[in-house]
């Protein structure tokens, strides 16, 4: 009597170790280590009171998976099993194993109809089997064998700290792939953070459109592990996609025809909705019929396709990606390229930026005033996407618009001493000294006085929703008729 309760004592004990373990997993504490003590546990339990010379007991824990319901092969985990003992008794499809998962309940080899014992086991002596599901918030995570060296059952006490020793079990499986899962994605995200560093890097380090492109393009692949793709830059004048950028194809980007920007095409339904596309089978009837396939050497299955879209919700391009294997992209793949975009997209801005820099440089002491003027506004419309541009020119006793759309004839004049002039001068002032650009938006903003009065200057003007004024200063002191110009 007093051996059994030091016995008790003793699997009590194990159990709270073993329950501190769980709480503790993924902070020093690794899964199998703590499967390894539950095994080691549970043996104890069906040794208890046994002499030292009595028949031997052994336990194997094996994992597994309910989504695709299978056994984890790498999982096995099991204790005082005897010397020389086979480790490749894998759970059979007919096996007591599989039953318990099928019933969700604890299984003995000495049932009725119940399944024999692996012939691998019964090699090394093992003459009793019992055999519990790991479930947990029901769903079963693994499976728990108890073999027993003689023809003796399992009694009410031992199944009943056996039933405990399942519970943390199925614990430390489900919190051990909580903490892993995890861990997982934490450095995921961390290798993601670093490619997108290192891609942002590479891409502004290009200063040729075509060249930004194609890395953007090779940056794609490299993310997502695949090899066929390209990038369909959007043409405006032609309002089409231009394919720029080709991977796994022997076809040049300018041997591609163009497609249009609707939804005959996968990139073109990803272009007009501006909304990305996760294709796991492009057999499906829904694609099928509108896919436009890469000239490469094999057929494509799946596809990504994300859209860059721009400052003032300006369609810059589609980013596409494609594999010849079905479901080769994740969400995660589709969440990376999108990130990748929005890199892309301020670096192409960037290029345009300079290149339109470059080219008011080199015309800057050759072209007439007007033409100069006409230039410098059409590239800032183009580069934040606005329909339309003025350049008031401060000038003796008025303001003289210039401004490039043929709807809206240029050379309107204000009076110094209108409300209008008076206004854009204060803005430009204003501006003169913040070095930052008035924002406003028609009819709601508090500058309400200066938008009415631009609006009455301009009958698009009351079709716009906002506009920006941006003082162009040319000599130092307060703005003057000769000394600054405006544009809005």
């Amino acid at each position: 009597m007093v051996e059994q309760a030091r016995d008790l004592i003793k699997i009590l004990t194990r159990l709270n170790e073993i329950g501190a373990r769980v709480n503790q997993l993924g902070i020093g504490h690794d899964l199998t280590t703590t499967l390894e003590l539950i095994a080691a546990g549970a043996v104890e339990v069906v040794t208890a009171g046994v002499p030292a010379n009595g028949a031997e007991a052994s336990t194997v824990i094996w994992v597994y998976d309910q989504a695709r319901q299978e056994f984890d092969s790498e999982s096995r985990v099991s204790a005082g099993e005897p010397q020389g003992a086979s480790i490749d008794d894998f759970p059979r499809r007919d096996g007591l194993g599989r039953q318990a998962i099928r019933y969700r309940r604890r299984l003995s080899s000495y049932e009725p109809g119940a399944a024999h014992i692996h012939p691998l086991k019964q090699e090394v002596g093992a003459c009793v089997l019992i055999c519990y599901p790991l479930i947990v918030s029901d769903e079963v995570v693994g499976v728990l064998y108890v073999y027993r060296g003689d023809e003796r059952r399992f009694d009410d006490v031992e199944l009943l700290l056996l039933d405990n020793f399942v519970h943390l079990a199925g614990m430390a499986i489900y919190h051990g792939r909580q903490a892993g899962g995890l861990n997982k994605t934490l450095t995921r995200k961390v290798r993601e953070m670093e490619t997108l560093r290192r891609a942002s890097h590479l891409i502004s380090s290009r200063t040729n459109l075509d060249d930004t492109l194609q890395e953007i393009l090779s940056i794609g692949l490299d993310m997502t592990a695949a090899q066929y793709g390209s990038f369909e830059f959007y043409d405006k004048t032609q309002d089409m996609l231009v394919t720029k950028a080709l991977a796994g194809s022997k076809e040049h980007p300018a041997d591609e025809p163009p497609l249009p920007v609707n939804e005959s095409s996968v990139v073109g339904w990803v272009a007009s909705n501006r909304q990305s596309l996760l294709i796991g089978n492009l057999h499906d009837s829904q694609w099928q019929a509108i896919y436009q396939p890469l000239f490469s050497d094999q057929e494509m299955v799946s596809e990504v396709a994300v859209p860059l879209i721009g400052v003032g919700d300006r369609l810059e391009g589609v980013l596409n990606i494609e594999s010849p294997q079905p479901h080769a992209f994740t969400e995660e793949d589709l969440h990376l390229l999108e990130a990748l975009a929005t890199q892309a997209v301020i670096a192409m801005q960037e290029i345009r930026l300079l290149d339109a820099m470059q080219e008011i440089v080199e015309v800057l002491l050759t072209a007439r005033v007007d033409d100069l003027l006409t230039l410098i506004v059409k590239r800032a419309c183009e580069l934040i996407n606005a329909s339309c541009g003025f350049i008031w020119l401060v000038l003796p006793g008025a303001l003289s618009r210039h401004s490039t759309p043929s709807n809206i004839r240029p050379g309107r004049s204000l009076p110094n001493h209108s409300q209008s002039c008076q206004g854009l001068a204060s803005a430009m002032e204003k501006n003169r000294n913040s070095a930052r650009p008035t924002r406003f938006f028609f009819g709601t903003n508090p500058k309400a006085r200066l938008s009415e009065e631009l609006s009455r200057l301009s009958p698009m003007a009351k079709k716009w929703p906002s506009g920006t004024v941006n003082t162009l200063v040319l000599s130092n002191g307060p703005v003057s008729p000769s000394a600054s110009k405006i544009w809005c």
